[in-house]
Parts: structure tokens; sequence; C-alpha cells
């Protein structure tokens, strides 16, 4: 509804309108025959006052009644309502959960590990909030905010109106969310963090602006302002880490954060020297920015149950040792933990060895490598299944041209990765060569080829699965970020679905996870046509949900579009909906004045919502489907009293179809 001024509000999830507008509404239903219509009003042809009502809320809409607002400019653009005449009681500050902080290149740690910390907020006591113990962080490092506003009498969330992060009173970012431009609405992904969303972690706000983001949030704060480490590094030391949440009514809630910027300790490796029955192991350490206070060593038959075994001494600046009575027979993992002078520790390493084993017991099992990536950050990884007596070797090529890589790192019983960067130019041909030294001391070498694209804004690229089944499409300035992609097969002891479906080919799945998109995905899987069948995506252990029946007779493949990274399969689905009447079950039965109730389910396809067809007495009469109840509504709006015949038919997405009749009597 466009306002004098020149402004537009927007109701949705409505039960019904206002008289005038609902006989127009019907007309154009009966004269398309579908429950779904588009009216363009003219300017002036339908006049409200203030005051008069212009329809009734209801739940047409996903989840609970609720009604669905919107305030735009003149141009159409979504604002902030309450920042623009609507009117919510509030005195109360917002709410303040966690603060996560992010490892954001390599080489960069959090509390001495290279993935996202979160920590809880503790207080609220004068909308104070703080982390109860500080954090160690070296490198590129991000922060995210998870809370929420409230008002005086609303029992829902709000979102935040403006947050700002401080280091040292020094203003590093701020993001006020007055508008937001349909142009950009895939964008929010770069605001709030989609990983930490998908992994069930929260609704996270990110306190530093994204490269690529034209998101109208930041003002003048260009790409990469909020994060630490990327201009200038912050001097080592103890910084005081300040984030300020408001709502729109200027409440304030405020986090702080104790923040060693400091590097931690690293263990480089660990060495075994024999002595008998007992053992002593030597850890070498390379210092932080404070001296190492201790080193735990802990000893395990199988990287499941760990000893600890306590530290004697130190025997020089570098390093580390103590002494175990005994070691168990066979394989064994020794892991070493150091922590420095204020308690912040390195990321564990694992080293395995082996004692009293005949040399024909020592075959190793053959290890598996795996790549992923985030970005343009690679990492391989290499799981051995048992202990190794040293690091493995691990190179990596790129087009046939090799890549310097550091010393792969243990942090897990056998378990090795590895990570670097690598330029992008679409299509590369990736290929990992492992060698593992047994304790036989032989040698043994394992390889494995990936193909993988690298695209940018600038770019788009074709990928393809392994086996030259499976492809995906990145449309030039898809992505926001540049990203490696890649397809592999999708574990069949993940693959969960309904009888109604029956496999149709081999299931795939994207690396890596989260991908932020702009444009959707193409997709595809060659396979002969064939009868009802078609492209499902994954809804993880809900089953499968059906994306399309397209099929491309250029290329014999099945073809589909995505917004995000999901496994996706080809699916036969020969068995149609299931229908059932309320009252009734198919007999003859009065039908109250509010019409008839049919139940509608589909555990297979799906339903097509515009294939639903009625008839009363060979006349087509309106329907309306409720997805999230399963039912159809049948309109009795110009029924007589007396005997009749309802016909209803639906199809699911795959065409297999459902056709009844029904006898009722209306009173």
């Amino acid at each position: 509804m466009q306002l004098d001024n020149g402004e537009y509000r927007v109701y949705g999830h409505l039960e019904r309108y206002t008289s005038a507008i609902e006989a127009m509404v019907r007309e154009r239903q009966y004269a398309t025959r579908k429950y779904t219509t588009v009216i363009m009003f003219k300017k002036d042809q339908i006049r409200f006052k203030k005051g008069e009502v212009i329809a009734l809320s209801g739940e047409s809409g996903v989840g609970f009644p609720h009604l669905h607002y919107e305030h735009r400019s003149r141009t159409n653009v979504p604002r902030n309502p309450l920042a623009h005449g609507l009117y919510v009681k509030d005195t109360r500050a917002p709410i303040l959960q966690e603060i996560a902080v992010k490892p954001l290149r390599p080489g960069s740690t959090v509390n001495g590990c290279d993935s996202v910390y979160v920590a809880a907020l503790k207080g609220g006591t004068k909308n104070q909030y703080a982390v109860e113990r500080p954090i160690q962080a070296y490198g590129c490092i991000g922060f995210a905010l998870n809370g929420y506003d409230c008002a005086d009498a609303a029992g829902n969330k709000f979102g935040l109106y403006r947050t700002r992060l401080f280091l040292d009173d020094s203003l590093l970012f701020s993001a006020m969310y007055d508008s937001f431009n349909f142009e950009t609405t895939r964008q929010v992904h770069l605001d709030r963090d989609l990983f930490l969303i998908r992994s069930g972690m929260g609704d996270f706000y990110n306190l530093y602006r994204e490269e690529g983001t034209i998101l109208p949030f930041y003002g003048d704060f260009p790409a990469n302002a909020g994060l630490l480490g990327v201009q200038d590094l912050p001097a080592d030391g103890l910084h005081r880490v300040r984030i300020l949440a408001d709502d729109v009514s200027g409440n304030s809630a405020e986090a702080t954060i104790a923040l060693y910027y400091i590097k931690p300790p690293v263990i480089a490796r660990i060495d075994l020297l024999p002595h008998g029955k007992s053992a002593h192991f030597v850890a070498h350490i390379e210092p932080g920015g404070f001296p190492v206070r201790k080193t735990d060593f802990f000893i395990s038959p199988d990287g499941n149950q760990w000893k600890k075994i306590l530290s004697r001494e130190v025997l020089a600046q570098h390093y580390y040792s103590c002494e175990a009575d005994s070691t168990p027979l066979g394989f064994f993992y020794v892991k070493a933990l150091a922590s420095d002078s204020l308690g912040f520790e390195s990321t564990p390493l694992v080293t395995g060895y082996a004692s009293s084993i005949p040399r024909k017991a020592v075959s190793l099992p053959s290890p598996e490598l795996f790549l992923s990536a985030q970005g343009d950050l690679l990492t391989v990884t290499l799981i051995s299944g048992a202990p190794l007596p040293r690091e493995p070797d691990i190179s990596v090529s790129i087009n046939d041209t090799a890549i310097q890589l550091p010393i792969p790192r243990s942090s897990r019983p056998g378990e090795y990765t590895v990570k670097f960067r690598a330029a992008f130019s679409g299509q590369k041909n990736l290929g990992v060569v492992a060698t593992v030294l047994d304790f036989n001391g032989s040698a043994r070498v394992f390889g494995k080829q990936f193909q993988v694209g690298g695209s940018s804004r600038e770019s788009g690229i074709v990928v393809t699965s392994p086996d030259n089944i499976a492809s995906a499409y990145v449309r030039k300035g898809a992505v926001f970020n540049q990203t490696f992609i890649w397809l592999q097969l999708y574990p069949d002891s993940l693959v969960r679905t309904w009888p109604e479906l029956v496999q149709a080919s081999l299931s795939y799945a994207f690396e890596p996870g989260v991908v932020y998109y702009d444009q959707k995905l193409s997709i595809g899987i060659k396979a002969p046509r064939k009868p009802k069948t078609g492209l499902f995506t994954s809804k993880g252990g809900e089953g499968w949900r059906f994306n399309s029946s397209e099929y491309d007779t250029k290329s014999g493949n099945y073809t589909g579009a995505i917004w995000e990274h999901i496994p996706f399969c080809l699916f036969t689905d020969e068995i149609p909906p299931a229908v059932s009447f309320r009252p009734g079950q198919g007999k003859p039965d009065t039908v109250p004045g509010q019409g008839l109730l049919i139940s509608v389910d589909d555990r297979g396809a799906g339903i097509n919502a515009e294939s639903i067809n009625a008839f009363i007495d060979s006349q087509w009469t309106l329907c309306e489907y409720d997805p999230e109840k399963k039912s159809v509504s049948v309109f009795m709006d110009s029924v007589t009293a007396g005997n009749h015949l309802l016909s209803f038919s639906v199809r699911d997405n795959l065409d297999n179809e459902t056709v009844v009749s029904v006898p009722f009597v209306r009173p």
C-alpha cells in the first residue's frame, strides 16, 4: 500500500482482506482457476483512511499466526520500521550472550588453536557483560557477537540496531541496521556468520566488514575494517576489546574482553629416548611471547584414553622433558601440551611410537587423504589409522606445478594436517602425494587427485565429480569472496530416504560446506532419462527435498539449481500423493458451512500446489493449500443445500496423480 507521502507499507501472511479487495481477488481466482493470483491496482483505485481495517492477520505464512510488516521508502527500499515512525515502548537494553573470536588467516590462533573460539558473556548488571577469562589471539583475528534486543511489552526478540567494536578505546568498526536494499539480499550472509548458523552455534553479527560486501550498514568503513592483524599488527601484550550494542531507543549494552595479542608457544616435535622399560620424552618448543611455564605429557595405547605423565625438568629454553615409568607394548601415542607463564596453551602435538613389536607386525593400514577448503585456504589431512614414527612428507602440485608446504602437524592421534593458500585461475588439477615411514623404516607412498575450481567474482567455473557424472556451474559474479569448490561422492551411509523414493544415482556433495553465493548454482547429474525421476537435495537427517525434473537432452543431464552447498542425488518416485477427507473418509457426509477439509501428503517428490483442483458437480471451485498442516480447504461459498459430488485431484512434483470423488450433503 502506498501512502500519500509516497512511502510504501507491506502487510503479509493475512487471513483475509476487506470486502472490496476480497471480491476482486475472488473474481480473479475463479477467472484463472488458481488460488495464487497477482492483481496490480491502479493509483487511488482503493483508498483507506487512518483507523480503517485493511485486512485481518492470520497464519498463511510459515510458523505461528503473525503479521509480516514492512516499511519501505519512496524508492521501495525496506527500512527499519522502529527507526522510521513505528513506536514500541522500549526501556530495556539489548541482551548480549556470546562472543566468537575467529582466526581468519593461516598461522592465526585463538587460545593456541586455529578454530573459532566461542565464549559466554557473563554479568548483565547495569547492562555490562564480560568474558570471564582473558583470551589469547595472534595473527588475523575477527570478532562476532551473538545478541538480541527486547522491548517492554513484547515477548519476541528484535535485532540489534547498531554495533561498535573498540580496541583500547579506538573505534575499529561500526554497523547500523537502518535500511536494506533488495539488490543485496543474499549478502546478508557476509554480515551474519553463516558457518556458525549452519553449525547450530547461534546467530552472530560479524564485527568486521568482509571483502566484496556492498551492504549499506557500514558507512565509510572499508573492507577488512574491524579485523586485527590485517593492516597493522596490534602491539604485543594486553588489550581491552570493547563491544557496544544499541537499540533504536538509545538503550545500550557493553561487553568487554581482556585480549592478549601474543604468539603462543609451539611444540615443534617430540623425541623418544628409550631407557629399559622406561622412556624419556623430550619436547622441542618454539617459545611465544611469554616464557614457557610447563609442558604436560600424556601417553595412550589407542589415542582415546590418555594418562598424564608429570614433567620433570626444563633442559634448556627450547626443550622440556619427562620420564615415563613404563610404555605400552605395541603402538602407542604421546601428546605434549605447552603453556606459557600466563597459562595460555599451545596446540597439542601428538606423535606415534612403537615398542617391543616383531618386524612383521609393524605394517600400517593404508592411509586416507582428504582435502578441505575455506575460501582460498586449503587443508590436506592424512589419517594414518595407526601411529607413525614421524610426520609424513606431504607434497602438493597444482597443474603439475609443485608448491611449498609447511611441515604437517598432528593434534589428534593418527591425523596429520597441513594448510596452505593457492591462487585462483579457474579449473585446477590438484595432486596430493604423501610419503609415510613405518616402524620398519620402510617408506610407503600414497597419492590422490582432486579436480578443484577456483572462483572469484570475476570468473565463472564448471566443476565435476571424480567419476565425471555430477557437475556444477558457478556463474561469473556468483560468489562474494574467492573460493575453491569441488564435488565428491556423498557416503551412502549418510543417505536417508523415505520408502517412497528409490535412489537412481550416486549422491554427491560439495566441498567446502559453506560458500556465500549471490546467484543460484547450477547442478547436474548425467544419466539416461527415466520416467518419474528428478534431482533431490538433502535435508540432513530429514530425508530429501525435490529440486527439479528438468532434463537437458544435449548433455544428457538432469539439471537443477541451488543457493548453497548441499548434497544432491537422483531419485525415482512412482507413488502418488495420499488423500483423505475430514470428516467422512470417502463416505456421504454432511459438510458444515465453513467448507470441507482434505488431508494431502506426499513424502516423496512433494505436493505440486499448482496441480490441486476441486470440482463440485462438475463446476471448478476454489481451494487453499496449507503445506504446514498438509491440508486443502475447499471453499463452499456458492454451494446450495442438498446432495452434491466433489471431485478432487492432486499431483506430486513428478506428476504422480491421485483422483478421488466423494458425495456429500450440504444442509
